[in-house]
């Protein structure tokens, strides 16, 4: 069948509610066509609507094993994770590390890490001693990536040091690898007067400007990077195949992804399984008119 026989089928058994037809029709669908990752949240949904969590994590991993670089599936996955799994924490944050680990990198992947820290901050406030250090540990590996909202990120940072201590903006290990890191690319901040002790205030003025140096170096991958994004019109699978021009322009993306030594991850497999099934599309449809002009 074509997609748009299958959303004509979807429509007409969600109208009837026998979740054995509705089954039946998005296993098809989505055996056809897995990058349609709304489909996958969808058919998840009917699942949790008839009491069916377990089968509704199922629904989800299967979709993440198909569209493993979609972020918006994971992060689908994710928010019905914490809706459902609030008793168990670590089981939450294991999807979340699947999928920051999966996707985390992709230049829209903001939201995804936007929810991750949602969910440990509530965490972090309620303890009798409040502890940030994990909700910082996650701002300061999304410094590190050149994402769309990245300058959000560190404005948010930013706003949050005057009232975290320095240990839960970088503890002591993470402080140590990252001025090496920065001395090694020649990117190390200048060491500020009294910054040399160990005590709370001499630690802030060494780790802010640490942090700060980070984010510039990811800032400046970040604008060559907008640069490759900005000619982009379509990010998602259609079952239309890319045009030729719009396929060079995901070439140069995936050349600059790979001497970034990329290669191999979200943005690539993204374009290769998005290229390829828009193929399968076009073909099954010129499949389908040839044996309607045979009639």
């Amino acid at each position: 069948m074509t997609f748009m026989t299958y959303l004509a089928q979807q429509t007409e058994v969600e109208l009837h509610d026998n979740l054995d037809t509705i089954r039946r029709c998005f296993d098809g669908l989505l055996a056809e066509f897995p990058l349609s990752y709304g489909h996958w949240k969808r058919y998840a949904d009917h699942e949790v609507r008839h009491g069916n969590l377990e089968r509704a994590t199922e629904v989800y991993e299967r979709g993440v094993k198909a569209a493993a670089y979609c972020v918006e599936l994971w992060s689908f996955y994710a928010a019905h994770a914490v809706t459902h799994w609030s008793a168990h924490p670590d089981k939450v944050r294991a999807v979340f590390e699947r999928a920051v680990d999966q996707v985390g990198s992709d230049y829209l992947a903001d939201k995804l890490w936007d929810r991750y820290i949602a969910f440990e901050t509530p965490r972090a406030d309620a303890s009798a001693t409040p502890d940030h250090s994990a909700v910082g540990a996650l701002f300061a590996r999304v410094l590190r990536r050149p994402l769309k909202a990245l300058d959000s990120y560190w404005t948010r940072l930013g706003q949050l040091a005057s009232t975290w201590s320095s240990n839960e903006l970088l503890d002591g290990a993470a402080e140590a690898a990252l001025q090496a890191e920065l001395e090694a690319r020649g990117a190390a901040p200048q060491p500020q007067p009294g910054a040399e002790g160990h005590d709370e205030g001499a630690r802030k003025l060494r780790v802010l400007p640490l942090l700060e140096a980070r984010y510039k170096l990811t800032r400046s991958e970040h604008a060559v990077r907008l640069a490759l994004e900005a000619p982009l019109r379509r990010r998602h699978f259609h079952i239309k195949p890319l045009p030729a021009e719009e396929l060079q322009r995901w070439g140069a993306y995936l050349d600059w992804a790979e001497a970034r030594g990329r290669s191999g991850t979200a943005l690539e497999v993204e374009v290769e399984a998005g290229s390829a099934e828009a193929v399968e599309a076009e073909e099954a449809e010129a499949v389908e008119a040839e044996g309607a002009e045979a009639e």
